[in-house]
């Protein structure tokens, strides 16, 4: 049974419409159903709806741009992955299109073809894996904020009075080796703060084995009857794996969950630069479109875990294939891509992708160190700036038709 999944176009030409449509209408995985609006503001109201799977999204609306509507969508908790279409190559276009929030790019010659189809199963399978990580996320903050935070009441001069267990446990020294020392948090800027109301802030701290936390303190001044300050008051709390995730959030905007290589948006950027780089230095750029042969048989085989470890099997021997200038990125399911910068020429291009061919033939290994019957093959297709192509787009296209070509 095909899966249903609903599109929001927004582009101010109708021919777009037209175009998405004809290219959305037979697939065997999926159904698409195509809404489209022209009008910005009705594109808000409906991105903010959240009723729809994927949003592809015009850079030109008129008085507006696209982004200018994602970023109001985002604002209102807009939650549709989107997809912003533009009508030519723009480094700077893309880093403000990931900043906004957009998980893809496409250009608009490709509304009719098979990259539109490739780009909404992309954004539909990276969303997926952000929303998963965002609720494990969500788990381990409610876990967090329900845990004890640590308590210290010391005196005006800033001496520790008094502590309490969530505090040792946080700090990692008992009560005796606290009490009657200074805690350091009672700089001039602090106390001027605190003569207003409380003060809040984030710092490192350094722990009794020596290891080395972000706590989170929030501290409040106690007046006496005669309004003096008799003690201070304050919480800690440790934000590290709460500061962590957050991190680890951003990363996968910009990384494939699985893999942890590059995804396609930053793929894109990565090329951007490498055609710039080469570009301004005189040296050659190159894609190169790897489409593993032989996977199916062992995902079906032995199953979806066998299939994801061998996926980062995978990664990690690209990465071993290339430089450190270079990238290697996963693309979305068992397609893969290798940028590689500041070349010069086709000969060394084809050493490379004769070395990741070898390397992705050798032998494989289940997480248990089993030997795997079945051994991997690619497909790759490569094109070299600028013999091949002077824009990533073209870059793009001429190396995903020469790998249908090998």
């Amino acid at each position: 049974m095909k899966s249903e999944v609903s599109v929001l176009l927004v582009d101010d030409d109708e021919d777009s419409y037209v175009l998405t449509r004809s290219a959305l209408s037979d697939h065997t995985l999926a159904e698409y159903h195509v809404d489209w609006v022209s009008r910005p503001d009705e594109a808000v109201r409906l991105l903010v709806e959240n009723r729809h799977d994927v949003c592809l999204l015009d850079y030109h609306l008129g008085e507006r741009t696209g982004l200018e509507v994602l970023r109001e969508a985002r604002s209102k908790k807009s939650r549709i992955p989107a997809i912003l279409l533009t009508a030519h190559d723009n480094p700077e276009l893309d880093w403000a299109a990931m900043e906004a929030g957009a998980v893809d790019f496409l250009g608009k010659d490709s509304l009719g073809t098979t990259g539109l189809e490739r780009s909404i199963r992309y954004a539909l399978e990276n969303t997926r894996h952000l929303r998963e990580k965002e609720a494990q996320a969500g788990l381990l903050q409610a876990v967090i904020e329900n845990v004890g935070d640590g308590i210290v009441i010391s005196n005006p001069n800033g001496t520790i009075l008094h502590v309490n267990g969530a505090y040792t446990r946080l700090s990692g020294y008992s009560v005796g080796e606290l009490v009657g020392t200074p805690l350091d948090l009672y700089s001039p800027e602090v106390r001027r703060t605190l003569e207003h109301g409380e003060w809040r802030g984030e710092r490192p701290v350094v722990r009794r084995d020596g290891s080395t936390i972000i706590e989170r303190v929030v501290l409040r001044m106690v007046r006496n009857a005669r309004g003096e300050a008799s003690h201070f008051v304050s919480l800690h709390s440790d934000v590290t794996r709460q500061r962590q995730r957050e991190q680890q959030l951003r990363d996968l905007a910009h990384h494939d969950p699985l893999t942890g290589l590059p995804n396609r948006l930053l793929f894109q950027d990565r090329l951007s630069q490498a055609v710039f780089q080469a570009t301004r230095y005189h040296k050659g750029a190159a894609v190169l479109y790897i489409d593993l042969d032989n996977f199916k048989p062992i995902n079906d085989a032995l199953g979806h875990d066998v299939g994801d470890f061998v996926l980062q099997e995978v990664a990690r021997r690209l990465q071993a294939c290339v430089r450190k200038e270079d990238t290697a990125a996963r693309l979305g399911g068992d397609e893969f891509a290798v940028v590689l910068a500041l070349v010069d020429g086709p000969e060394g291009v084809g050493k490379v992708a004769a070395k990741i061919v070898d390397s992705l033939g050798e032998p494989l290994v289940d997480e248990d160190g089993r030997p795997i019957e079945h051994r991997l093959g690619a497909s790759i297709g490569a094109a070299v700036f600028p013999q091949d192509g002077d824009t990533p787009n073209d870059l793009l296209d001429r190396a995903d038709k020469a790998m249908y070509v090998v």
